[in-house]
């Protein structure tokens, strides 16, 4: 006779389908679920007649059949119309609810969930068939049967010799996959690998779950855990992490935690409870560190009614620190016990563990020390090491492209290391870890005393005035600079606006900042109007300017030198490979040598057409390079906005 279950069964089951599970197979994870809880309650009622305990599958694709088969404690009539015939009335929840008071750890390993988990089963089958025989009352068995289209269900007295409980599915033709070994296979071992119990395919001599995960074992070897990793899934082929180390008893979870050796920044984590899978990603543990791997699986957790996410609330966000906490605590056990592999873990993921040092203060304060940021050499140094050579001061940093082509190896020259910051992640890690030790970073650029001392002395000052009489717009300063250039431009303060109204016209011309820039730009006293030309006193090529001022040198040629010295030290600011860069050493080295030569010949005509023709070639080749210059910023224009940003050579802002 067919009873109701008092709901619309079928609209349910739609509802169910299309809005709570993402993957309809969990059904499979859920019957597993159900027949791992009756295994778990028989547990100490247990006596040789009652066999191994064991969870087994028959499929018969010819039927469209798929049974799951366990020898728990099974049913009586009366527990299948509760658990089965109440719809979201869940059998387990009720009995956990009870063993909480007589048998705590048995309430916390339950994991099944009648009514709605059962339910699952209609979504993958027409027609579902229950018997069951219960070890406390084993008189008469219960059939109980359900199909998919109807609102009601039977439910008889039935004979059968067996204890325990049977689920026959007879699935629709959208999963019949799952009525074969290659297809039911890969789901029992996604979603129930590390079930204790045994589930065997009838037929087959080997579970199809390995049962035992490696961190059960006191005595796991790091072999057996990269084992583990490649059996799963989780490392490809022969791949071998960097780093794996186990968890054990952290907020009611085991596992383990890894980091390819690829260096794969996007981090998951897969997650299971009471032994089976809920799902994989990067929410389980704190943002900062969203770039570690990992298998874990808790006691307990509370989650979605498709048990296929964790519900994020306080309970999770408290999981998530613990997790932190112990990752934190695990990489500094193998900075002591390996450092060899702590640097190159720090190597592969240099970046991502800069990101964590911003994002997390326990981060900086345990690892910024050894993170490596680039020299404007090109060599790679680990922040300490930095700090230590910069005297226990400051460090020092350029942060615009321009100053890092040009400057890199001038300001190396001094001995003391100058950390290229142009990518905007190094320039703010540079300011957190300044205000963590107390000594800000100093930028390069700031000033000529970065660079050099000062030249004193009255020849000096009547170069920088003859200079800034050839060209008003640039603001001469003689300096001792160790470096083989006579002359180089740092970005001033006119740079930094001439960007900022790049990107304010990029809003529209009719924008306030448009105007009020242009105006600052038009103003030739306004806004440090003058590009700091810096002069090297140290270098042949000044000091014979320098001493031909003094001198009754020609001043044509004195002006022309004085041009050609201009020239050079724009085309040197501009970014460019080292061999080009070498080509305007040259050129301004053969202007020195057409100097000397007037000095002797007085052939002042000659050297006077010998450098204007050298004027004139490194004239043509800054105007290439400002073309080319010119056109990449058209390019860049193409860009949307918020990426554009990226490419802007003004110092970046801190957050």
């Amino acid at each position: 006779m067919l009873q109701s279950f008092g709901v619309d069964l079928p609209a349910l089951v739609e509802v169910l389908s299309v809005h709570l599970y993402a993957d309809k197979r969990v059904a499979i994870r859920e019957l597993v679920a159900n027949a791992r809880d009756s295994l778990l309650q028989l547990g100490s009622q247990r006596t040789p007649s009652s066999g191994e305990p064991c969870i087994t599958i028959s499929i018969d694709p010819r039927r469209r059949r798929l049974v799951v088969r366990d020898n728990g404690v099974g049913m009586n009539a009366e527990q299948v119309k509760t658990h089965l015939s109440i719809l979201a009335s869940s059998g387990t929840r009720l009995l956990r609810q009870r063993a909480s008071q007589e048998d705590p750890e048995l309430a916390k390993a339950l994991s099944g969930q009648f009514g709605l988990g059962f339910l699952s089963t209609l979504i993958i089958a027409d027609r579902v068939e229950v018997r069951t025989r219960s070890r406390a009352d084993p008189r008469s068995a219960v059939h109980w049967a359900c199909e998919r289209g109807s609102s009601g269900y039977t439910m008889e007295m039935c004979n059968w010799d067996q204890f325990g409980t049977e689920v026959a599915l007879t699935l629709n033709d959208a999963f019949l996959s799952l009525t074969s070994h290659a297809g039911l296979a890969p789901v029992v071992k996604h979603y129930c690998d590390l079930v204790e119990f045994p589930i065997r395919l009838e037929g087959m001599p080997k579970p199809l779950n390995r049962m035992l995960a490696p961190w059960n074992d006191a005595e796991t070897t790091d072999a057996e855990m990269i084992q583990f990793l490649r059996d799963t899934g989780r490392l490809q082929g022969d791949a071998t992490p960097l780093y794996v180390d186990v968890l054990r008893d952290c907020g009611g979870c085991n596992g383990l935690f890894f980091l390819p050796e690829s260096g794969d920044a996007n981090g998951e984590i897969a997650l299971y409870v009471r032994h089976l899978f809920v799902s994989q990603g990067n929410e389980y543990i704190t943002e900062s560190l969203n770039f570690v791997h990992g298998v874990i699986d808790c006691r307990d957790l509370p989650l979605t009614l498709s048990r296929e996410s964790v519900i994020d609330g306080s309970v999770m966000r408290a999981l998530r620190e613990q997790l932190r906490d112990a990752v934190l605590e695990q990489l500094g056990r193998l900075r002591h016990r390996g450092p060899r592999s702590f640097r190159q873990v720090l190597r592969a993921y240099n970046r991502p563990f800069k990101m964590a040092a911003l994002r997390d203060n326990r981060v900086l304060e345990r690892f910024a020390d050894e993170l490596d940021v680039k020299l404007t050499t090109g060599e790679t140094m680990s922040l300490a090491q930095v700090t230590e050579k910069s005297g226990g001061g400051g460090i020092t940093f350029i942060d615009n492209a321009e100053t890092q082509s040009a400057h890199g190896s001038l300001l190396a020259a001094r001995g003391k290391p100058v950390v290229d910051a142009t990518d905007r992640l190094d320039w703010i890690l540079l300011q957190r870890y300044g205000h963590a030790k107390g000594k800000a970073p100093e930028r390069a650029d700031v000033s000529a005393g970065t660079l050099g001392r000062l030249a004193e002395g009255e020849p000096w000052r009547t170069l920088e005035r003859a200079v800034a009489a050839i060209d008003p717009t640039v603001q001469p300063r003689a300096v001792e600079m160790d470096a083989e250039v006579p002359a180089l431009f740092l970005r001033g303060e006119r740079d930094v606006l001439q960007d900022m109204l790049a990107e304010a016209r990029e809003r529209g011309e009719g924008h306030p900042a448009v105007r009020l820039l242009s105006g600052l730009l038009s103003d030739p006293q306004g806004a440090n109007a003058g590009r700091p030309l810096f002069l090297n006193s140290r270098h042949p090529v000044v000091q014979a300017m320098a001493s031909a001022l003094r001198s009754s040198a020609d001043p044509g040629l004195i002006r022309t030198a004085i041009r050609a010295l201009i020239a050079s030290a724009t085309a040197y600011s501009e970014p460019m490979d080292p061999a080009r860069r070498k080509n305007v050493y040259d050129a301004v080295s053969e202007g020195l040598l057409a100097l000397l030569t007037l000095a002797d010949s007085g052939d002042a005509a000659g050297a006077d057409r010998d450098l204007a023709a050298k004027v004139k070639q490194l004239e043509a080749d800054n105007a290439q390079l400002r073309a080319r210059a010119e056109a990449a910023e058209q390019e860049l224009r193409a860009v949307p906005p918020p990426l554009l940003h990226r490419f802007r050579r003004s110092p970046p802002q801190a957050p």
